[in-house]
């Protein structure tokens, strides 16, 4: 059985791969709302939007005269943001004909937005290391963990959070669909116990945040006691707050791979 699955792991970056990362993800922030403006603009004349194949088509024009920095990335970064605005508009036309609430597309901030873009083309996964166009090898943190062989890369996502960089492969491969032999089990998910199975079994909730609420108040009163630089964001704040949610989804996660095997 042929199925489309995504895998997502940790990247570790040098610096100069780093500085790029960060220039891909304005490049994309920029073609994003760089082409929400001229939608926005045909919409307020009374035109009909234009579609992606059509900016794409006026981008390149532009990076043969006036934008020539959109050469230092790779094409494919401006291609798949034009793409996922023009899926966020299909999905605002099909709600308003559908009666459902769906919002106009924005603009995205370099302060609010996450950095994130999709990259398609030549990407090659080894053992350690993960070939990305414009970026080279890049390291990975969790050896082993993307397959490399008997898949087809489709596409890698990489996006940042609290610092960290991650990427997010996406393949398609040939999986052996096993034979479920076992019994069925209910499940009723709470908040005072994170879970409770019909066959008894009761999954504590570990409360990560309670549990780390202590240091982060802590690591929260010694930043502001300390000067702020400009341009330094708040990392151990960040690590703690990363650590929660990583926390959170490992215990989740384990849980349901323990009933699964």
């Amino acid at each position: 059985m042929k199925i489309t699955r995504a895998y997502r792991t940790e990247l570790d970056p040098n610096r100069a791969q780093l500085a790029k990362l960060c220039q891909h993800a304005a490049v994309a922030r920029w073609s994003y709302n760089w082409g929400l403006a001229k939608k926005k603009t045909a919409l307020d004349e009374g035109l009909s939007p234009p579609s992606s194949y059509s900016l794409q088509l006026e981008l390149n024009r532009l990076k043969r005269s006036s934008h020539a920095w959109l050469y230092e990335s790779s094409k494919s970064v401006p291609q798949t943001s034009l793409d996922d605005l023009d899926v966020a508009f299909k999905n605002f036309l099909r709600g308003r004909r559908g009666g459902q609430r769906v919002g106009f597309p924005q603009f995205k901030s370099r302060k609010r937005t996450p950095a994130r873009f999709r990259l398609t083309g030549v990407i090659r996964v080894f053992h350690r290391h993960l070939q990305l166009p414009r970026l080279g090898k890049v390291r990975l943190k969790e050896a082993g963990y993307v397959p490399t062989r008997d898949t087809h890369i489709m596409s890698a996502t990489v996006s940042e959070r609290a610092g960290r960089w991650y990427v997010s492969v996406t393949v398609e491969e040939d999986v052996a669909v096993p034979e479920n032999n076992g019994s069925s089990v209910g499940l009723d998910v709470g908040i005072n116990r994170l879970a409770t199975l019909s066959d008894g079994t009761v999954v504590l909730n570990p409360r990560p945040l309670e549990r780390s609420r202590r240091k982060l108040t802590s690591t929260q009163r010694a930043l502001a006691r300390k000067q702020p630089v400009a341009g330094t964001p708040p990392d151990s704040v960040f690590d703690w707050h990363e650590f929660t949610r990583g926390w959170r989804t490992f215990v989740a996660t384990s849980c349901t791979n323990s009933r699964l095997n």
